[in-house]
């Protein structure tokens, strides 16, 4: 229970930072944890791709930050065409 607590955590402060760097404005509370989970699982993609992982707390709020930066890029991408 306290593991899944603290994926919710971290994927939330994911989602919050994303939304920061790449200016996209606030999510609120549940679209920053939903871009945080989406962003961790493309993150965790993309970093076992080039051969590496994330095994820690901190290892995983940045994979799921770039994870989600990738997602809103791609997204905002997808909204002007």
């Amino acid at each position: 229970m306290f593991s899944l607590i603290l994926s919710l955590i971290i994927a939330g402060i994911a989602g919050w930072i994303a939304g920061n760097i790449m200016k996209s404005g606030g999510f609120g509370v549940l679209g920053n944890v939903l871009l945080g989970i989406v962003g961790g699982f493309v993150g965790q993609a993309m970093l076992w791709l080039i051969g590496l992982g994330a095994r820690n707390i901190v290892g995983s709020l940045i994979a799921a930050v770039l994870g989600a930066i990738v997602v809103l890029y791609v997204l905002d991408y997808l909204k002007k065409r």
